[in-house]
């Protein structure tokens, strides 16, 4: 949890500073700076979930030897995630 935190903060604030935002510069929730960095943020918090979840797939065998391609709802559940952060952002 605390590095999905981190990863999805660090992608928002990421985002932010490459957009020219500045520390402390009040911003409306519809400036376009904003959205991007919330959209980013969520699309973070995904690709995370997407790595836990192939990372937690046995409680005694490694990632490694499981392989990735063992369970189909996984791949099902990565495939409609992925196009959840495609929508979103072509939306955005």
């Amino acid at each position: 949890g605390g590095i999905e935190a981190a990863t999805a903060m660090a992608t928002f604030f990421f985002v932010l500073h490459g957009a020219g935002w500045a520390y402390g510069e009040p911003m409306a929730r519809t400036d376009v700076r904003y959205l991007q960095a919330t959209t980013a943020c969520l699309a973070a918090v995904i690709v995370v979930q997407i790595v836990n979840v192939f990372l937690c797939r046995s409680t005694t065998r490694s990632a490694w030897s499981v392989g990735l391609l063992g369970n189909r709802l996984i791949l099902w559940g990565v495939v409609l995630e992925v196009a959840l952060i495609l929508a979103i952002c072509y939306t955005a």
